[in-house]
């Protein structure tokens, strides 16, 4: 007979005689059915639980919950004998075992939550890609330890989503007084795209950094060498010096993740139709106003509190946070660019630009372009004598406008909710010298849009071919064609998909944070976003508080609210991205 049988013979013996059978011959065959049954796994007998099931039964009430215990079994085996347990309760009538069954359960997965818990922080620091469940594919995609089975990847996933709540939790929410005040502070400094604050405002930044531990760069960009190189992406403010600056904190064990944004502002422009000074960060109805309070110092502050915060909470990152504030973002993007070449990258990153709090995953290009036309002067009464550019460049312009209409019949579902997603525009136009006088010189200076997916090459290309045909097709231009000249900044187009894990990771943390999945699409305007994507091969969206309907705009400002979301946020994002190591 076998082993099973014999076990069989034992359990019908127990059933007849079991009040008069000593307690330890019970256990010694109550063990050996146990030891069946762990060394079968999970593919044992159904057999084998149902007589499991019947031995229990027999028990006296309070020996069963010992007895549940001592089995030994696994999580998996526990629930196969509540199954069996469950089929068999009418005949049996084993209410009182199926809900010591249940308690044992319930406690056995209490503790194999904490097994499995420590199981995936020694699994992410041990697997070579490291990074954040959502972002490097996390429990789906890899192999795990012997500890933790296939059929436990759900819910190793609610438990890891858990890790990330557990360390977020510990960090307090950063104070907004001081977020403010040190918003406010930063404001004050005028640093205006190519002026002298513009280094001081990186100055003071850096002593802040310093104060806080962390640990800094904060270099003289070389500008000579900076120009000269074939990806310089271009600069219109005339500038002596430039510094960058660079803080990070972490570890060197996971993925870097970039916080970028740039310090300079644009000029204030009309003082008179500002209600105040445009450097006080004077505080009004929940918002702080200022230059550059959403474009983009607000989320500058972001960054670094969100940062500051982990770091005061004791928490060690397994991954490091790369914190970058660059100049001449405004003009081209040299701070960037400069913060490239320094060999300062990451494996994602975020930068903070006014969103309204939503994700943008791509941003239209932008090109900077001088037209020069030269006609012939002649005295205003005698205007057929002469050839008037501003009639030349009447024709040139109509060409402009039938450009940016075939551009913009572009389709993208990025770029759906903009009318006029790559426009075409003139901002300077100046002729003539004398009222009466037949003008001959004419400048004009703009901007030309590239759609997504379209390279600065090729938006040139179709640029001077509209503009050489309109010369072909005129005597006069024929002989005297416009000069084109490609000057200041030269913004590529950039962008990310939709469904990119970085865009799933910012959406699902505010969501998480905030109850709303924030909406996902392009912008209109060139950034910084494209050297990251594009020259630095970094994968990077913009998400940041504030309205960038405000900037540049006088009376420009950013909800206190907006900045207490994003830095909230920002963290459970480092969280998240970098992963936890221990705690300091």
């Amino acid at each position: 007979m076998d082993e099973s049988g014999t076990l069989r013979n034992g359990v019908d013996l127990l059933q007849n005689q079991l009040n008069d059978i000593h307690v330890e011959m019970f256990e010694f065959i109550f063990k050996q059915i146990s030891y069946e049954l762990v060394k079968q796994g999970i593919s044992t007998l159904y057999s084998n639980y149902e007589l499991l099931v019947k031995m229990l039964a027999h028990v006296q009430n309070d020996h069963q919950t010992t007895y549940l215990s001592a089995l030994g079994l696994s999580y998996d085996q526990y629930l196969k004998l509540k199954e069996v347990l469950q089929n068999i309760t009418l005949k049996y009538k084993f209410k009182n075992l199926e809900y010591l069954l249940c308690k044992v359960i319930e406690k056995q997965q209490q503790q194999r939550n904490k097994v499995y818990g420590k199981e995936i922080l020694k699994y992410v620091t041990a697997t070579p890609t490291y990074g954040s469940r959502s972002f490097r594919d996390f429990i789906t995609k890899k192999h795990l330890t012997n500890v933790i089975t296939p059929g436990d990847y759900q819910s190793m996933e609610l438990i890891f989503i858990d890790l990330i709540e557990f360390y977020c939790k510990k960090i307090p929410s950063p104070d907004e007084t001081e977020l403010v005040s040190f918003l406010q502070k930063l404001l004050a400094i005028p640093s205006v795209t190519g002026t002298v604050e513009e280094s001081l405002a990186q100055q003071w930044l850096a002593g802040q950094f310093e104060q806080n531990g962390f640990e800094i760069d904060l270099w003289q960009i070389d500008l000579p060498a900076a120009k000269s190189h074939p990806d310089f992406p271009g600069l219109e403010a005339p500038r002596t010096e430039a510094l960058g600056l660079v803080a990070w904190w972490g570890g060197e064990n996971g993925p870097t993740l970039v916080l970028n944004g740039h310090i300079d502002v644009v000029p204030p422009g009309d003082l008179n139709q500002w209600k105040g000074d445009p450097f006080s960060g004077r505080i009004e109805n929940g918002r702080v106003y200022g230059r550059g309070s959403c474009d983009m110092k607000g989320g500058l502050v972001c960054n670094l509190f969100a940062i500051k915060a982990i770091k005061d909470a004791g928490i060690k990152l397994k991954g490091k946070v790369l914190f970058q504030s660059v100049v001449g973002e405004e003009d081209g993007g040299l701070g960037t660019f400069a913060t490239l070449q320094r060999g300062y990258r990451g494996d994602a990153a975020i930068i903070p630009e006014p969103t309204e709090m939503q994700i943008i995953s791509a941003c239209a290009g932008a090109l900077t372009f001088r037209l020069k036309l030269t006609g012939l002067a002649a005295h205003a009464s005698n205007r057929l004598d002469g050839v008037s550019v501003i009639e030349k460049f009447w024709e040139i312009w109509k060409a402009l406008k039938r450009l940016e209409e075939e551009k913009n019949k572009i389709s993208n579902s990025l770029m759906a909710r903009y009318k006029l997603p790559y426009p075409l525009s003139v901002g300077i136009l100046q002729a003539g010298n004398w009222s009466s006088s037949v003008p001959d010189q004419l400048l004009a200076e703009g901007r030309l849009g590239v759609a997504l997916g379209e390279s600065p090459q090729t938006a040139r290309k179709e640029f001077e071919m509209a503009l050489n045909e309109v010369c072909f097709q005129d005597d006069w231009l024929r002989q005297h064609p416009v000069e084109i000249d490609w000057f200041g900044g030269q913004f590529a187009s950039g962008q990310i998909p939709e469904t990119h894990p970085l865009v799933i990771l910012v959406s699902e943390s505010h969501q998480s944070l905030f109850g709303n999945y924030p909406a996902v699409h392009g912008a209109p305007y060139g950034s910084d976003l494209r050297l990251m994507n594009g020259l630095g091969g970094i994968p990077t969206l913009h998400y940041g508080p504030g309205s960038v309907t405000l900037a540049h705009a006088p009376n420009e400002y950013v909800p206190i609210s907006d900045l207490m979301t994003i830095t909230r946020t920002l963290i459970k994002i480092i969280i998240d991205f970098c992963g936890v190591e221990e705690e300091v």
